[in-house]
């Protein structure tokens, strides 16, 4: 697990996501969550089963949700990309529903859960799992009420 914090982001796979979003931006200023969520899932990034126990799609999950909380709260993805991921209703919804997923208590065979319950870090990959659900329900909230 090539993992330098909690966080999605803070991964090889992270950084994968990231540079992802970076190509298919191009030159454009904004991507919406929405075609960067169909990029993702046409590219086998994320599966279309949640329940599939796939390391590669959790992470990215996770560090998608990271950009787009990011971006939600600074304008950016991060502060060296100026690249700005715009939350859609869709998107937000499907990226809540894995976050969940993997929160489930019926769900301990995951590998990613699985590492990361086992390591010294995992209160902390909890509290980061249940941050997360809750950046995203708020962003949800904010875009239902719009």
């Amino acid at each position: 697990m090539g993992a330098w914090g909690v966080k999605g982001i803070e991964s090889d796979e992270g950084l994968e996501t990231l540079e992802t979003l970076v190509e298919l931006a191009g030159d454009r200023p904004e991507v919406s969550s929405n075609e960067f969520v169909d990029h993702l899932l046409a590219e086998e990034y994320l599966g279309e089963d949640l329940e599939e126990d796939e390391f590669l799609f959790d992470v990215v999950t996770l560090a998608t949700a990271d950009l787009l909380r990011a971006s939600a709260e600074t304008g950016a993805v991060t502060e060296h990309t100026a690249i700005r991921l715009v939350p859609e209703k869709r998107a937000v919804e499907e990226l809540l529903a894995r976050v969940s997923a993997l929160q489930a208590a019926e769900a301990p065979d995951r590998e990613i859960k699985e590492l990361w319950l086992e390591s010294d870090s995992a209160e902390e990959w909890r509290a980061y799992l249940d941050t997360t659900a809750v950046a995203l329900a708020s962003l949800l909230d904010e875009l239902v009420i719009r």
